[in-house]
């Protein structure tokens, strides 16, 4: 469950960064000053994101829940437009 809270952390965080800022490419935002709310969220996504790397060798490694939720977060974004 903590690799599912990782990706959802990492997820949640490029969708709000893309969507309320209205930038596509969450990598171009991080690199502009948008304030320490921004960067405090970035700070929660970076520690997922390592976290992630360091413990998913292989997305074969998910479980069923996790692809599940995965496959839904896909259709929510494309049900966005992202």
């Amino acid at each position: 469950m903590k690799l599912l809270r990782n990706l959802l952390i990492v997820l949640f965080c490029n969708h709000i960064c893309a969507q309320d800022l209205k930038i596509v490419d969450a990598k171009i935002s991080r690199e502009l000053d948008f304030g320490p709310e921004i960067q405090k969220e970035w700070i929660i996504r970076d520690k997922a994101m390592k976290d992630l790397e360091e413990n998913i060798k292989s997305w074969d490694q998910l479980t069923e829940i996790e692809h599940s939720v995965l496959k839904k977060w896909e259709k929510y974004m494309i049900v966005c437009g992202m």
